[in-house]
């Protein structure tokens, strides 16, 4: 609360697990994630604040996009990429403009979950690549095998 009391007109605490949260569709304008560490958690960002974003006016910034323990968060952003525009990054976040309304049965499927590898696969390949630095694609080539363990195809995922 000391951290955010010069601000605290614009913020409003919310303490317990997320999971539990309900967002009730107030337009957001900049949406700063930072807690997409399981895949339940990145479904549940998804489909509580997604389709409040405003087209374009709001920015989405995914702060845990570039690291290769997260592919969930891969899949998801590549299954919306019609609604979204990738901006750009800065270090392991990656920036997105809002470009069309989520709908809220698009923002309620789970493609990490519900996809099947193929699936998954095509939509994380569906990322920025042309800029990164080569570091960066470290990581997601590093995110793509994790992702075929995860759905049970560790021996390709070796190669």
């Amino acid at each position: 609360e000391k951290t955010v009391a010069p601000y605290s007109d614009y913020v409003s605490l919310n303490i317990g697990d997320l999971l539990d949260f309900k967002w009730y569709g107030t337009p957001i304008e900049i949406c700063f994630i930072d807690v997409c560490k399981t895949g339940k958690l990145n479904q549940h960002v998804s489909k509580e604040f997604y389709p409040s974003l405003i087209p374009g006016e709001s920015t989405l910034i995914n702060q845990d996009f570039f690291f290769d323990r997260l592919p969930w968060i891969k899949v998801t952003m590549g299954y919306l990429s019609e609604y979204f525009k990738w901006e750009g990054q800065v270090h392991t976040s990656s920036i997105y403009a809002s470009i069309k309304e989520v709908p809220q049965n698009v923002a309620c499927y789970d493609p990490y979950t519900e996809g099947k590898l193929e699936e998954c696969l095509a939509y994380h390949y569906n990322q920025p690549k042309e800029f990164l630095e080569p570091k960066y694609h470290y990581i997601m080539g590093n995110s793509k095998a994790y992702l075929m363990s995860l759905k049970n195809n560790k021996d390709v995922a070796l190669y």
